[in-house]
C-alpha cells in the first residue's frame, strides 16, 4: 500500500511520528505523512529546478534569492556538496541561515554554507542521532 493511502488520519499521524525517529539517519526509507513527498522526491524535484535555473542564459549574470525550508534547502545544496550521501550535513540549517552559490560556466561553487547574521547562542540544533 502506498504511504498514506487507505489510512485514517490517526494511522497517518502515527506512521509519521514513528518515522520521524529515522528522518536524520535513514532518509531514503522515511515515509511521508499523507500526500507528502519522500525526501528522495524532494531531492529529485530540487535537482531538476536547480539545473533548469542555472542553465538559463538570461540568468547567468544575475543574483537570485531562493528562500525555503531546511529540507528543501539541503536538497538544493546537494547539487554543490561533494558528499551527496550525507543529506543533512550535520543538521537542519538554522533559521534564516544563508548559503551562497556561485555558478560560472556551468560550474557551481559553494562560497558560504549556513552563515547566520545573528547571535549564535540563539541557535538550536534539532539534529540528534537516534540511538
Amino acid at each position: 500500500m502506498a504511504p498514506g493511502k487507505g489510512l485514517d488520519a490517526g494511522q497517518t499521524i502515527l506512521r509519521f511520528r514513528l518515522n520521524t525517529s529515522t528522518i536524520f539517519t535513514e532518509i531514503r526509507s522515511t515515509c511521508p505523512a499523507g500526500d507528502g513527498e519522500t525526501i528522495q522526491e524532494v531531492c529529485d524535484r530540487a535537482e531538476a529546478f536547480y539545473h533548469e535555473l542555472t542553465a538559463k542564459p538570461e540568468l547567468q549574470d544575475k543574483t537570485i534569492l531562493i528562500a525555503t525550508h531546511g529540507c528543501c534547502m539541503r536538497a538544493l545544496l546537494r547539487n554543490v556538496y561533494e558528499d551527496k550521501n550525507d543529506f543533512w550535513h550535520g543538521g537542519v540549517p538554522y533559521n534564516c541561515a544563508v548559503s551562497i552559490i556561485e555558478v560560472q560556466n556551468g560550474v557551481s561553487t559553494l562560497l558560504a554554507d549556513n552563515k547566520i547574521y545573528y547571535d549564535p547562542s540563539d541557535c538550536v540544533n534539532f539534529y540528534k542521532e537516534v540511538k
